[in-house]
């Protein structure tokens, strides 16, 4: 994803900064709970940014820790700004509350008979399908009148819930904070969050859909050219008040810190210790595109709000850096993939203080595009990730084909000794210590102009392979994460990514235009039969042009991604594989549509799909942050389109199967996706993937078979150059 308006900026108060250097405190012993965690955010989220944002939709937020007494009830609504919830609203909530507390219900997380506190001194229970008014005796064995000044002490330890005995009430809050938009993000005190891991505290925030910590560091400063380290800091606390992009890593577009390795952390639940049995949620681990030399974990296009309220995940968003900084490779003591090792970095850290977020270190999925899904095609041949994630969705990254294979250290060191000459750092001795130490002192903006040409390389610690090891795992030596993995791609990745030639050019200019090579240019003119210019339409030549441009150019986008699924698949590589495609519907972000041509420009061509898929495309209908920016809903179908996709990834990030299940979804209202996702190879040997458009179907993995097959990348090439690599 190259899209420099995709980090919006926005304006905040000094107030509501980050702060990247965190506090520290003198204590070791982990701290009493705090009245601003051991929290669950409850809020039936339809995913209509326009209903959320008016306040039409009620939320609440729901203590984990049970209180004797109406006033100490009081007082812990109170430490947020809110009140405790209005009895009659939350039993007449059917729609939004009731589900909420029945899908708690279904995952372990709320037992029958749990009653609430709410405002007048009233209670109500669950009694297994809806809430129902109780008297306080009944509910708590003791009047309402019973708070004492060993309200603090009872906080500290939880009331008996004995088998037989009455369960405690649990404080039902009111939620107020706002809707966060592009205008206004609202981070102050009144909305501060805890997540509490042993004896260091996260402070965050929450809005109208989650509790937020943002731009939290989850490594120590880094030397420059040097792996990051997870951050240390073991007391005291963390403060996470982040709002916008500003910590982004250097790149040349909006403003950035070298001091970036954070991350944005979205949730619905904070757990205490003392919670039986937590029900911990499934972590959905991003990672942003940008060709290796731009973007952020902190992009408001990639804020998980939407995700964690509406299936209750948590979603992880790291930086990681860019550029020279975060690639450059000169030696084996210089080799590189600093960017690759912060993500490392930020899975370490996941593992040891997702659980304070409420999250599961145990089910992590790591999910990225473009340069993000290249990445997490390396995490998968990376034995510094084992163990660190359990399943991996690629969106539009790179076939896994000898045209994208790794170079090492030193085939890649001569381009980069070029650019530190070029920086006024060079040796006539190849004193490459010299070097680095001269780089060193640079200001960090003198690297920018040198972005280019910057990726993973073969180091031997983090990248091992030049290739991902895609034999059977018989026959299989080298490392390879194994875990269920999705892989897909939009119907025009050229279409943003690429160049869309200019109307009324010749066939063969506009190829040539679109970097389609002489040689796949010839087989297209020889080869009318399947590649014919769509009659009757001036942008006939132009579509063809980015459809053949998407086929073939290295990295080819779609015949190459179709031939890895097809690897994967048949060598079962993976314990599942799922690919998609984005071939009906697609949703660009406006800022990225350079040649105009990705986004439908009228009503008919939306119904038709006669416009762009472009790379980029998937974004919007992921994360669901239309409502960010303001962006409308195009028609009746976008909405539920988005919410489908939406299911699909989390579903995946839940049980490694995106689809749905049946009573996950019917308890929580949401309607199930129209097509049961299968996998890529089916019982009956057939290779197919799933068409993610308004309705749902599965086709032939091969949509371009006799494309593909005239340029010689057919499904079986990779399998093919495999075998004669070992034969050889």
């Amino acid at each position: 994803m190259h899209a420099p308006h995709l980090l919006v900026a926005l304006a905040a108060s000094a107030a509501s900064q980050h702060v990247l250097s965190a506090s520290t405190s003198n204590a070791t012993d982990s701290p009493s709970p705090s009245p601003r965690s051991g929290l669950r955010f409850l809020y039936q989220n339809d995913l209509d940014w326009r209903r959320a944002k008016a306040g039409k939709k009620r939320a609440y937020v729901l203590h984990t820790l049970p209180m004797r007494g109406y006033a100490e009830a009081t007082a812990a609504c109170a430490a947020l700004g809110e009140q405790l919830a209005d009895a009659d609203t939350a039993l007449a909530d059917r729609r939004g509350l009731r589900r909420q507390l029945a899908f708690l219900q279904l995952e372990g997380s709320l037992r029958n008979s749990q009653t609430f506190w709410a405002a007048t001194e009233e209670t109500l229970q669950w009694d297994g399908s809806k809430l129902v008014r109780v008297s306080n005796a009944a509910a708590t064995g003791a009047t309402a009148d019973d708070v004492d000044a060993g309200s603090r002490r009872a906080r500290s330890k939880r009331p008996s819930t004995r088998e037989g005995m009455p369960l405690q009430p649990l404080p039902l809050c009111t939620q107020s904070a706002p809707y966060s938009t592009i205008n206004a993000t609202d981070a102050s005190s009144r909305w501060t969050v805890e997540a509490q891991s042993d004896a260091l505290t996260f402070q965050g925030y929450r809005d109208a859909l989650s509790f937020r910590f943002g731009a939290l560091p989850y490594a120590n400063v880094p030397q420059r050219f040097a792996h990051s380290s997870l951050h240390s800091q073991s007391s005291g606390t963390v403060h996470a008040f982040g709002t916008d992009n500003s910590s982004a890593c250097p790149q040349g577009y909006g403003s950035w810190k070298e001091v970036c390795n954070v991350q944005n952390v979205f949730t619905t639940y904070l757990p205490l210790a003392s919670d039986p049995a937590p029900t911990l949620r499934p972590v959905m681990f991003w990672i942003h595109g940008g060709g290796f030399t731009s973007g952020s974990g902190l992009d408001p296009n990639f804020l998980g709000g939407q995700l964690a309220s509406r299936s209750d995940v948590v979603v992880v968003t790291p930086n990681y850096r860019l550029g020279m900084l975060g690639w450059m490779a000169l030696n084996d003591e210089y080799a590189g993939n600093y960017g690759l090792g912060d993500l490392v970095t930020a899975l370490q850290w996941v593992q040891k203080h997702i659980r304070a977020f409420g999250g599961d270190p145990d089910n992590v999925t790591i999910f990225g595009q473009s340069a993000g899904a290249i990445l997490v095609e390396n995490l998968l041949a990376s034995p510094r990730a084992a163990g660190l994630f359990h399943a991996a969705i690629i969106q539009s990254g790179w076939p896994l084909d000898a045209a994208n294979a790794r170079a090492n250290t030193s085939a890649a060191a001569p381009a980069y000794l070029a650019k530190a000459a070029q920086l006024g750092c060079s040796s006539d001795t190849g004193d490459i210590d010299a070097i680095v130490t001269c780089l060193r002192a640079l200001p960090a903006a003198k690297f920018i102009p040198y972005a280019g040409g910057n990726r993973p390389t073969l180091d031997g610690e983090y990248v091992t392979s030049r290739q991902l090891d895609m034999r059977p795992p018989a026959n299989a030596t080298r490392h390879v994460n194994r875990v269920p993995t999705i892989m897909g791609f939009m119907r025009d990745e050229l279409g943003s990514l690429g160049v869309v030639p200019l109307l009324g050019k010749s066939l063969s200019q506009s190829l040539a235009d679109a970097g389609v090579s002489p040689n796949n240019r010839a087989i297209v003119k020889n080869r009318s039969d399947i590649f014919p210019v769509m009659p009757n339409t001036r942008y006939g030549v132009q579509n063809l042009s980015v459809t053949v441009a998407t086929d073939a150019n290295k990295p080819s986008r779609r015949c190459g991604a179709e031939a890895s699924l097809y690897t994967f698949a048949k060598n079962g590589v993976f314990p599942a594989v799922y690919g998609y495609t984005f071939d009906t519907r697609a949703y660009q972000i406006p800022e990225y549509d350079p040649y105009d041509w990705c986004n439908p420009k009228s009503d008919a061509a939306l119904a038709a799909g006669t416009y762009g898929m472009c790379h980029s495309g998937d974004l919007l209908p992921v994360f669901n942050t239309y409502g960010w920016h303001g962006y409308e809903y195009r028609d009746s179908h976008d909405l539920a389109w988005s919410a489908a996709i939406a299911d699909q990834w989390t579903a995946f990030a839940r049980w490694h199967m995106p689809s749905p299940q049946e009573d996950y979804m019917a308890t929580r209202g949401y309607t199930r996706p129209n097509k049961r996702w299968k996998l890529v190879k089916s019982s009956k040997g057939e290779y197919q993937i799933l068409s993610l458009g308004p309705k749902q179907y599965m086709r032939d993995l091969a949509q371009k078979k006799a494309q593909c097959d005239a340029f010689g990348l057919g499904l079986s090439y990779i399998i093919d150059a495999m075998a004669v690599q070992d034969t050889g």
